[in-house]
């Protein structure tokens, strides 16, 4: 899945509309999700598109959104659900990346 993806990013005529069709969209993806304590969703991220990884999703994008604390009960609390074939340990690692930037 990932060289399919790596190769349709490369070529230009798959416009924006199509490479976010491709993969899973945040409303699936998001279980639960709370920031310092507070619900958040879908609307608090912000999606783009990498050539290795394909749709990517970006939270508090706009930088509206900080901690002061540190600990389980503050920042980002995110529940994913990963569907089955992602789960598995070969495919875990190249199909699924959290980055904390």
């Amino acid at each position: 899945m990932r060289y399919y993806i790596s190769y349709i990013s490369s070529l230009p005529r798959f416009n924006i509309s199509f490479k976010k069709s491709i993969g899973m969209k945040l409303e699936e993806l998001i279980l639960d999700c709370y920031f310092n304590l507070f619900k958040c969703g879908p609307k608090d991220f912000e999606w783009f598109y990498d050539t290795y990884y394909g749709s990517c999703y970006k939270f508090n994008a706009d930088k509206t959104k900080f901690s002061l604390k540190k600990g389980k009960l503050n920042g980002l609390d995110l529940k994913l659900y990963i569907p089955k074939p992602y789960r598995e340990k070969n495919l875990l690692s190249e199909s699924i990346e959290v980055k904390n930037k």
